[in-house]
């Protein structure tokens, strides 16, 4: 019970896990374009994607530079 009032005290953060999980945020998350990318990040992401999921999609929803650099580091940790 008590995670669920937890819950109760975030109404706001429920909203954007159903938004989420319901596909919303896939038009916020830039599409990974696997033809440009070197054969270690191909092999980097392919683990991201073995790994925690909540962990992948907030790393795959990063923009420019920033993804492969967060992937690799949360690889290494």
């Amino acid at each position: 019970m008590e995670s669920v009032g937890k819950w109760l005290g975030h109404p706001r953060e429920i909203y954007n896990l159903l938004q989420f999980k319901m596909g919303v945020g896939m038009a916020v998350m830039p599409r990974l374009d696997q033809d440009v990318l070197s054969d270690g990040l191909k092999t980097c992401y392919r683990y991201l994607n073995q790994t925690s999921q909540s962990f992948t999609a907030v790393i795959q929803a990063l923009d420019g530079e920033l993804r492969p650099v967060v992937c690799i580091f949360y690889l290494v940790l």
